[in-house]
């Protein structure tokens, strides 16, 4: 294939692939909003309406700057249109324009393995149910890659432009969602390898760090004066000094890189360089050393964050909990797409004609250096949708290490090497589209080494007969990969019109607001659980008092009274009354004491409570635990059934402040959250022992069956009884 045919029909992939992508967005309805949704819908209406940056239940917002619910909530504050209209629209054009970006990305390699990337997105249906929501994390996602495809351009052309404008679309993903860190000194590590000139290299990213340092700046200064810490560091807050004179140094620096070169220090620093070695061999130890070196300390600040509270961060358990809640249904495209990742490295060390070389180390790096994102998501149990742009890499890899071990397998002449190795493929194709698709592997897998095998005898037998067509084989894949995704999105998109889940959520979120403008007085302040709680109160707003009094993250401690600690808490409580286990650490639990309860209603002066539940995210056993408490009466309740899922049931308590007590003798447990329980004290020996032994009494596993009998036996054993 000449290389104008192949960056013709790349082209024409990739164009095909982001139009079916887009045009699949307009035809399908979006999808009822979630609780992140609504949250940011409330802040940025909050925002205008001069609240501060501040959720509808009145709480300062300090995880993300505010600039995606400033961005979707302002055409609401000039002109009147809906927020959530905004934001759908936003994240239609960044899904679709993550796509784009993704095979130009995958272009710099070369095109067809851009095409590749770009059809392969396609089946990433997780994208694009992404995509049909009005969260950040796709715009985020895009505006990382964008900032990586600018900054390398910027690089290869020594542009001080081009590094401005990188410098400003690093700030921009920032202040959306600080997800692009990891990513910022990438392209440099990457031109380092590639061989930039050291002066024009030194200026570009200069003039990148001096506007990305200032895009970025307002949001560290505003949260080290709220919170008295450096964002996402943790460090005291006035290292922000040091930090930022460092940073006007290392500009100076940069931009004077010309001058000092010119000056009697460059020569010297030169003359060293020419000691050291070949300048190759010292771009490859600067360029892989300081990638590594950056790798490490981020994923020690990530994993020392508070946010961890002191959590078993990355054990054994917590990645098999995090693989089966994700990937479970996966593995095996998670296998091939990681195993085109170790081909494409394997092609860097064995090839050295390897085409698009450059191109494979900087998204090897860009990976590499996001590695500690994705340790970090993985440790709080955060979905994968804080790592999508890491995703789009890996997906680039992949193409790249399947598309040369493609052409050295179509490129050897033994017939039955060829055969066996496209049978291979072509099964190990077709089990990745079962996959994706949720169909039979086996069925797909051997369609696939039929089709392969079929392939390659077809050319072997044109060959014979004096007709090339090999050449035809790696542009097949590229359409095939096409039409597979496109296939599969158009299939799933069809199959989650209306989904179960959407129609419950709408039903009760209707229901209960219907309710409460019918049956509540307009003032009243009312508190809502965590789920639907946002969904729920960003309609009320307006005309009620909102709080949300919810389940709060606790651990397991032997030493505390009930076996139980919430982080940072002193002394340990001892009024412990309801449990559930959290679905995403294995070391956390969902949890209230009564102390909070009765602290929280009586300072917020909450009339009622709003509780839903039926998903793992939420904390059922309390409305057990009301069952022997006071100030709590039951004015309201539905269920809304959910197709092959649990249903959704809401129950709105009409709550007395003054009045309320619980039975703190009686210790409410949902039967999971027993045995993660036990196992976790089991592991702290003796001290672990007595703690089962102090909580036996007053345990009521809620609700009865084999898992609770099976927990309570399990906690009598560890107490020794």
């Amino acid at each position: 294939m000449s290389e104008s045919v192949e960056r013709r029909l790349s082209a024409a992939v990739i164009a095909a692939a982001t139009a079916i992508f887009g045009l699949l967005l307009v035809v399908l309805p979006f999808y009822f909003p979630t609780f992140d949704e609504a949250k940011y819908l409330g802040i940025g209406v909050d925002l205008y309406a001069g609240h501060g940056i501040t959720t509808v239940f009145g709480v300062l917002f300090t995880s993300h700057a505010p600039a995606w619910p400033a961005i979707i909530a302002l055409p609401q504050a000039l002109f009147g249109i809906d927020p959530l209209a905004v934001g759908r629209f936003l994240d239609a054009i960044s899904g679709t324009a993550f796509v784009l970006i993704t095979g130009a990305l995958g272009w710099r390699i070369r095109p067809i393995a851009g095409a590749i990337s770009a059809a392969g997105l396609l089946a990433l249906i997780y994208l694009h149910d992404l995509t049909r929501t009005s969260r950040l994390d796709v715009p985020a996602a895009t505006l990382t890659l964008l900032y990586l495809l600018v900054a390398l351009v910027a690089f290869k052309r020594g542009s001080i432009r081009l590094g401005l404008l990188a410098g400003l679309v690093f700030a921009a993903g920032f202040l959306v969602k600080e997800i692009d860190l990891p990513f910022a000194p990438a392209p440099l590590f990457g031109a380092i390898l590639w061989g930039a000139p050291w002066r024009s290299m030194s200026r570009t990213g200069a003039a990148m760090l001096a506007v990305g340092s200032a895009g970025v700046a307002p949001w560290f200064i505003f949260y080290a004066l709220k919170a008295h810490r450096v964002y996402r560091l943790d460090a005291p807050a006035w290292t922000l000094i040091p930090i930022a004179l460092a940073l006007v140094v290392m500009v100076v620096l940069g931009l004077s890189a010309v001058r000092i070169a010119a000056s009697g220090v460059g020569a010297r620093i030169e003359a060293a360089a020419r000691r050291a070695g070949s300048e190759r061999r010292l771009r490859r130890l600067i360029g892989w050393g300081l990638t590594l070196v950056w790798t490490g300390l981020l994923t020690f600040a990530f994993l020392k964050t508070a946010r961890l509270g002191g959590t078993s961060v990355l054990g054994f358990d917590q990645l098999r909990l995090y693989a089966a809640t994700w990937f479970d249904t996966l593995r095996v495209v998670a296998l091939f797409g990681l195993t085109g990742v170790a081909l494409s490295i394997v092609a860097l060390v064995v090839d050295r004609n390897l085409a698009g070389a450059d191109g494979i180390r900087d998204c090897l790096i860009a990976t590499i250096c996001g590695v500690p994102l994705i340790l970090l998501v993985i440790a709080v149990g955060e979905p994968p949708r804080n790592y999508l742009a890491n995703l789009a890499l890996l997906t680039i890899l992949a193409a790249a290490g399947w598309l040369w071990t493609l052409e050295r397998l179509l490129s050897t002449k033994r017939t039955e090497l060829l055969v066996a190795g496209a049978g291979v493929l072509g099964g190990a194709g077709g089990i990745v589209l079962a996959g994706l698709g949720s169909r039979s592997p086996v069925l797909f897998g051997v369609a696939g080494v039929v089709i392969g095998v079929l392939a390659v005898g077809l050319a072997v037998f044109l060959e014979r007969r004096g007709r090339e067509i090999r050449a035809f084989i790696v542009p097949g894949v590229a359409i095939l990969v096409l039409l597979g995704g496109a296939a599969l999105l158009i299939v799933h998109g069809r199959n989650s019109l209306n989904r179960a889940g959407d129609v419950a959520r709408n039903n009760a979120v209707t229901t209960e607001v219907a309710w409460i403008r019918a049956n509540i007085p307009k003032g009243t302040e009312i508190a809502y659980g965590s789920f639907l709680a946002y969904e729920t109160a960003y309609y009320l707003a307006a005309d009620y008092g909102t709080a949300e009094i919810r389940a709060r993250i606790s651990l397991s401690d032997p030493a505390a009274p009930d076996g139980l600690l919430r982080t940072g808490e002193s002394p340990p409580g001892d009024d412990w009354i309801a449990v559930d286990a959290a679905p995403r650490n294995v070391a956390q639990f969902q949890a209230y004491r009564a102390s909070w309860l009765v602290s929280q209603f009586q300072a917020k002066q909450a009339l009622y409570w709003v509780y839903t539940t039926g998903i793992d995210t939420s904390s059922p056993t309390i409305e057990a635990a009301l069952s022997t408490a006071t100030g709590f009466t039951k004015v309201a309740e539905w269920t809304f059934p959910v197709a092959n899922n649990p249903p959704l049931h809401t129950s709105i308590y009409k709550v007395d402040p003054t009045a309320i007590t619980f039975n703190t003798t009686r210790l409410v447990i949902a039967p999971d959250a027993l045995a993660r329980l036990v196992t976790l004290l089991g592991a702290d020996g003796a001290a672990g022992k007595a703690a089962a032994g102090r909580i036996l009494g007053e345990v009521d596993v809620e609700p009865a069956g084999p898992d609770a009998t099976a927990a309570l036996a399990s906690l009598k054993a560890l107490a020794g009884q």
